[in-house]
């Protein structure tokens, strides 16, 4: 449990050196290409829905007179990277099935991120009242619970006999 946590801890640090240093950014810039990624499909489906998208201007998404600004920890990639740390902290030989549990885990928390901003469109529009609670508690705690599932869920379907 130790090296699983001191690795954990380790890949965490990796991660966000990536997402946060001048180099990566002016280089990779992988939080802008998923921010941006986010901030479309939300766009599409808060549209899908009935609500009006009048436009999209940089992080921020204007629904009416309500704006939501798609920022890190709104993006969704705080509860990816805890996701991937866990699956590269956790020793599993096959490199195979964490690659495939790496992509249908980041297509599956970045759908369900998406779904999340579109229940927080209609929240500011209909209960505007409630957002704060919802954005900042509810939503924000569920992302993180359904990124722990999903490693408790990949833990479950290891082959035992494979792995370390």
């Amino acid at each position: 449990m130790f090296k699983f946590i001191s690795f954990y801890l380790l890949w965490l640090f990796a991660f966000f050196l990536l997402i946060d240093l001048p180099f990566f950014i002016n280089t990779l810039n992988l939080e802008s290409i998923h921010t941006q990624s986010t901030i479309k499909f939300s766009s599409y489906l808060i549209d899908f829905i009935g609500l009006k998208v009048d436009r999209v201007d940089g992080i921020d998404i204007y629904i009416g007179n309500h704006i939501l600004k798609v920022v890190f920890g709104c993006n969704g990639l705080e509860a990816i990277i805890l996701y991937f740390c866990a699956i590269l902290a956790f020793p599993n030989r096959e490199r195979v099935q964490k690659y495939n549990w790496f992509f249908w885990g980041y297509l599956f928390l970045f759908t369900v991120n998406i779904v999340r901003i579109t229940f927080l469109a209609f929240v500011i529009t209909e209960y505007s009242e409630y957002f704060e609670l919802m954005h900042t508690y509810v939503t924000q705690g569920i992302m993180i619970f359904i990124a722990f599932a999903l490693f408790i869920y990949y833990l479950k379907n290891l082959n035992p006999k494979r792995d370390n």
